[in-house]
């Protein structure tokens, strides 16, 4: 008996690979479901670069001037 709960337990599916299967198959179906998808998809990944690009300009931009010191003229 144990033996065989224990086969049960090696057969279990994980929810997300079940659930990308499940997409899979429908996308004859639903292709408006799928294009949607996508789109977002490269919707996040620019939303993701914008914050990097503006991350490397801020890096650029103090490094044109240096440590962030200023020159000061001293006089006697």
């Amino acid at each position: 008996m144990a033996k065989k709960k224990a086969e049960e337990k090696r057969t279990l599916t994980c929810p997300l690979c079940m659930m990308m299967e499940a997409m899979g198959d429908c996308v004859d179906r639903h292709e408006g479901f799928v294009k949607h998808m996508r789109n977002a998809r490269i919707e996040f990944l620019e939303g993701i670069r914008s914050v990097i690009d503006a991350h490397i300009d801020d890096l650029k931009g103090k490094g044109k001037s240096g440590s962030g010191f200023k020159k000061v003229e001293v006089t006697d």
